[in-house]
């Protein structure tokens, strides 16, 4: 009995080892196996702009929890980054090319400008939301939106102020122009360059910029921030009105997320979406977003989705106040 009961024991052993091993065959054949090589991760816009600074801290949280290979940022400004957007959208749906999704990329489209939008791509998660605030330089005599506003009435076009033409940003500036009855001389700025050196060397009296962009200077002292467009105030500027409190109704408030080209496989969304998650929940990247004045903002794929949506409808609504 015990002869034949160690034989059937080694027999067992060897089907569910047969097994064991037939299913190692089949997962090293069917398996999932990426990524394989280098990531690159496109950013629309020049080095040292809001996208840029989020989008890298942003990079480098995302690469501790995708291993074995290097994520590259690769700045592609232009066009109000559609051009980075372009080169995208007509790469190969591989999960080799990612586009770091700025919250003003739906402009370009409104205005004509561009013939895609957010639902041409494969969105795969948001990971960071960022507001806008309009900054003069420290040495500026101007201390309130109302002080800007009453100098720009009594002389209008005397106040020159910065913007990014074609950007979310220009469309913020038109509104603050429109609920104040004010016009101001706009001279464009960016276009692939920082934006803070204008108004540190005044060539701008003002311009609108991402908190991220400002922060550092407002804490050396070379910036100061008026107000901020969001629906409360922001932890980088506790003391600064919101643009709601001062009656303007729009917020215009930022979320970063991350793209992949159309057709891209789901196994690689789902894939980069859990790692986007467990990036946004790393303690080291919430503070180093937080320095920026910016917040962590995870959404999974549908749920970003959803906020790209209302977000394009809610800019389709205003942007003809661009085509006037």
């Amino acid at each position: 009995m015990r002869k034949l009961a160690l034989i059937a024991t080694m027999i067992v052993f060897v089907i569910v080892g047969g097994m064991v091993f037939a299913t190692g065959q089949q997962e090293e054949t069917t398996g999932f196996d990426y990524p394989k090589k280098d990531i690159t991760l496109i950013i629309g816009f020049g080095a040292g702009g809001g996208t840029d600074t989020t989008g890298r801290v942003f990079i480098e949280a995302l690469g501790k929890q995708i291993p074995g290979v290097n994520l590259v940022p690769t700045n592609m400004a232009g066009a109000g980054g559609t051009v980075g957007a372009t080169h995208v959208l007509n790469a190969k749906p591989d999960g080799y090319t990612l586009f770091i999704a700025h919250p003003g990329i739906p402009v370009p489209y409104l205005k004509g400008n561009f013939d895609h939008t957010y639902a041409d791509y494969t969105p795969i998660a948001s990971f960071a939301d960022s507001s806008v605030a309009m900054y003069v330089n420290g040495e500026s005599p101007y201390y309130t939106v109302d002080d800007i506003v009453a100098d720009v009435k009594a002389a209008p076009d005397s106040l020159i102020m910065g913007v990014s033409t074609g950007t979310l940003i220009h469309l913020a500036s038109l509104h603050m122009e429109q609920e104040n009855g004010v016009s101001f001389k706009k001279v464009s700025i960016g276009g692939g360059q920082p934006t803070a050196p204008e108004l540190l060397s005044g060539r701008v009296d003002t311009f609108l910029q991402s908190i991220s962009v400002g922060a550092p200077y407002v804490k050396s002292g070379d910036f100061r921030a008026l107000a901020v467009f969001g629906s409360e105030r922001v932890e980088a500027f506790p003391d600064v009105p919101t643009f709601q409190e001062l009656g303007l109704p729009y917020t215009f408030e930022q979320s970063f997320g991350l793209w992949a080209p159309p057709e891209t496989p789901a196994d690689i969304i789902a894939y980069l979406s859990d790692a986007v998650e467990k990036a946004c929940a790393d303690p080291e990247y919430v503070e180093a977003l937080a320095v920026l004045g910016v917040r962590s903002g995870y959404r999974a794929t549908a749920d970003y989705e959803a906020l790209l949506a209302e977000s394009f409808a809610e800019l389709e609504e205003t942007a003809p106040l661009m085509n006037k």
